[in-house]
């Protein structure tokens, strides 16, 4: 949501970067995205759904802080270059592996509600994120660093759950439950 949401509206209307640019740099990213999330899906079968998500995790972390750096500069090629990055590596990697990955923290009998629920509830939360990202800016144009300090810790919050589950991903159906 922030990269999508706030860094879109913020590059477009604050730091007057052309709707066009922006918009062909999500495409783009989006595009390269149809190859990357199902490759990242079938490496998280053969090395695991904790490592590859956990990558992703923490690549958009770090790479977060580049791209809201980009946009605040309006340096049009390297808000390219770091969206494709941030959203066609690094984000692919966690979403091709979360629905698997939290599929498997739950037995058959309640495994459509846990997953339904906690991605919901999580969703729900996410969306706020943009109004608080306006907030942290606190009506100045460059004061961006908040911004990345939230995805930041967010993205630490993933990790710690992340590191506390088990690794799913060879196990079998009847050991998943």
């Amino acid at each position: 949501m922030i990269v999508s949401v706030f860094a879109l509206s913020w590059a477009v209307n604050d730091m007057k970067i052309s709707r066009l640019s922006m918009l062909a740099a999500q495409v783009l990213s989006a595009s390269l995205s149809v190859f990357t999330v199902p490759a990242w899906a079938s490496l998280s079968d053969r090395i695991g759904r904790r490592p590859v998500f956990l990558f992703g995790t923490l690549m958009s972390a770090a790479l977060i802080w580049p791209y809201l750096w980009a946009i605040s500069r309006s340096d049009v090629f390297l808000v390219f270059l770091f969206n494709l990055l941030l959203i066609g590596v690094a984000y692919s990697a966690a979403n091709g592996v979360w629905p698997s990955l939290y599929g498997e923290l739950f037995n058959t009998n309640v495994r459509l509600s846990g997953v339904a629920i906690g991605t919901q509830c999580g969703f729900m939360l996410a969306a706020q994120a943009p109004a608080l990202a306006a907030y942290l800016m606190l009506g100045t144009l460059n004061n961006w660093r908040p911004v990345a300090l939230l995805v930041t810790l967010s993205c630490a919050v993933s990790v710690a759950a992340v590191l506390s589950m088990r690794e799913t991903s060879h196990l079998t159906l009847d050991e998943l439950g």
